[in-house]
């Protein structure tokens, strides 16, 4: 079974100051993007496995067997003078 594993992430975004002391926001913290991890998922691919499709069997018709007409066997007749 082959598994491929990808880890996202979900995080907000927001721009926060940090302060040195109370009342002073440093400049170049404050342009900073801070990101928050709020979860982390795995996300798990099963690699799907190709289904042999089945052949139909086809039924075969069963033919009907024809009655052979005896043929009547015609008697010789001495029909010659004797």
């Amino acid at each position: 079974m082959n598994v491929q594993q990808d880890t996202a992430v979900i995080a907000v975004s927001s721009h926060v100051g940090i302060q040195t002391y109370p009342g002073f926001v440093d400049p170049v913290a404050d342009d900073a993007m801070v990101l928050t991890v709020v979860k982390e998922v795995t996300i798990s691919k099963k690699k799907k496995k190709k289904k042999k499709k089945k052949k139909k069997k086809k039924k075969k018709k069963k033919k009907k067997k024809k009655k052979k007409k005896k043929k009547k066997k015609k008697k010789k007749t001495n029909n010659q003078d004797k």
